[in-house]
């Protein structure tokens, strides 16, 4: 189907973060994310759930990074006391710390589908 898939997740975490960061990109929140699905739901379609957190894991970098730049606004810090220094490494980590969370949070989706995908659950309202 897509030839390169990682290019088009990466992409497609991209658009969908550009409404946080330019709210008239907005309609954007609407199209973007559906190559993302359309590549994830076709890969736990064919039992490739490996690749489907590797999917989410591209997406989710391409969506966090740039939804937490705000962070990069709160550089120089002086107004707390410490060094441009101090304030650099700061703000870097709560970037790429947050970022990290969030990405971590989203991947629980498609491990959960692994470790549960194979277990019989019985409808008793159906019984």
């Amino acid at each position: 189907m897509f030839k390169h898939r990682y290019l088009f997740i990466l992409i497609s975490g991209l658009l969908f973060s550009a409404p946080f960061i330019i709210p008239e990109l907005h309609i954007l929140s609407f199209i973007s994310a559906v190559p993302f699905f359309i590549i994830l739901f076709d890969e736990i379609k064919n039992n490739k759930k490996n690749k489907a957190i590797k999917y989410t894991f591209i997406f989710a970098t391409g969506f966090y990074l740039p939804v937490y730049t705000w962070f990069l606004c709160m550089y120089p810090m002086e107004q707390t006391g410490i060094t441009p220094i101090q304030s650099a490494f700061i703000v870097v980590a709560a970037w790429f710390g947050f970022s990290l969370l969030q990405i971590s949070v989203m991947l629980i989706l498609p491990l959960g589908l692994k470790l549960f995908g194979n277990i019989k659950i019985k409808n008793i309202f159906l019984s």
